[in-house]
């Protein structure tokens, strides 16, 4: 099984600060939050495996899922918008942006994987990214 130990929402702590459990986070610290439930088979049936459908499905299912899984929801199990008082606020337009660019890519081009690349993963420091070096076939219709 793939394990990524990948983390979001990095941060630096401005000033020295006190948790609720007593912990003290001294400026300068930097900290981030572990997405690890992310790959949780717990949360996300096979999640290592790619599933254009997954929120999809998860919304299907109703309950917290009805609306957790839409792409501007954040809830322990997704948080990539941040959670609380510090949640994006442009994650509406940032949302509204990709599903336009994604409509007019979709309705102009065509677009596959090159034959001779191998989709990857690469890992640079804390982040898990796409290779910036994927080969693609772009065609405009």
């Amino acid at each position: 099984m793939l394990m990524l130990r990948a983390v979001n929402l990095e941060r630096q702590v401005i000033r020295n600060t006190t948790l609720p459990n007593g912990q003290l986070l001294r400026r300068g610290t930097n900290i981030a939050v572990a997405t690890k439930r992310f790959l949780d088979s717990d949360v996300y049936e096979d999640p290592t495996k790619f599933d254009g459908y997954r929120f999809l499905k998860l919304q299907g299912k109703g309950g917290k899922w009805k609306s957790a899984a839409s792409v501007v929801s954040t809830s322990p199990d997704h948080f990539v918008f941040g959670m609380g008082k510090f949640i994006c606020p442009g994650r509406f337009l940032a949302a509204a942006e990709v599903k336009t660019a994604l409509a007019v890519i979709l309705r102009e081009y065509d677009v596959r994987l090159h034959p001779d690349y191998k989709p990857t993963v690469m890992r640079h420091g804390f982040e898990v990214l796409v290779d910036p070096a994927v080969r693609l076939q772009v065609r405009k219709r």
